[in-house]
């Protein structure tokens, strides 16, 4: 089950419908979406699926009792969300989690940069999306990611995340992509020190 504080992210995050014909709380259809991806459910409809299958307890913890949300539910409601918002916060909290184990274990929150393309994410001959992401080891989770602009690569993503990333004592890697002077001399800065 989800974690007290993950729901509360999850309840900070603003409703874009109006009050009027709410059925579910936003923080029970986005804990429903994430627990089923963390099944293996893909979209919409697996989300719908893993709701209309999930055991009882689980739904009454997150405020759901009698009707199950539909595909219809999911894509109305998620389509209209802010994403970099609710990446924002849920990056903060996961970001609190990581540097909370990693000095319980004394050590540095040790971290992966690296970008990849999404699977199925093509759409109308367009190209498929690209994400660079921050992925701390010990942790498991993804930390923050960027899109990578069309025309570019993923260095400025790179750079940009280490900027956010500056408050916490970090060790890096990175791929071949980034292993120019000048960006090694950027994540020096940005994520010292190592050690303490």
């Amino acid at each position: 089950m989800l974690r007290s504080e993950f729901l509360d992210v999850l309840g900070s995050v603003p409703d874009p419908r109006c009050t009027r014909g709410r059925r579910y709380s936003l923080a029970a259809l986005l804990a429903i979406a994430i627990l089923a991806t963390a099944a293996g459910m893909r979209g919409y409809a697996g989300f719908a699926t893993w709701a209309r299958t999930a055991p009882e307890e689980v739904l009454a913890g997150l405020g759901v009792r009698f009707r199950r949300p539909s595909e219809k539910t999911f894509r109305s409601v998620l389509s209209c969300l802010d994403a970099a918002d609710l990446d924002r916060r849920l990056g903060a909290y996961f970001m609190a989690l990581a540097a909370e184990q990693a000095a319980a274990a004394g050590e540095p929150l040790a971290v992966a940069l690296d970008g990849k393309s999404l699977r199925g994410a093509r759409r109308a001959g367009a190209a498929a999306a690209h994400l660079v992401s921050v992925f701390a080891h010990r942790a498991r989770l993804v930390l923050g990611q960027l899109a990578v602009a069309e025309k570019s690569n993923e260095i400025p993503c790179v750079r940009k995340l280490l900027r956010s990333l500056r408050q916490v004592g970090l060790l890096v890697t990175v791929d071949a992509l980034c292993r120019y002077r000048h960006n090694a001399s950027y994540a020096e800065v940005a994520v010292m020190p190592i050690w303490r």
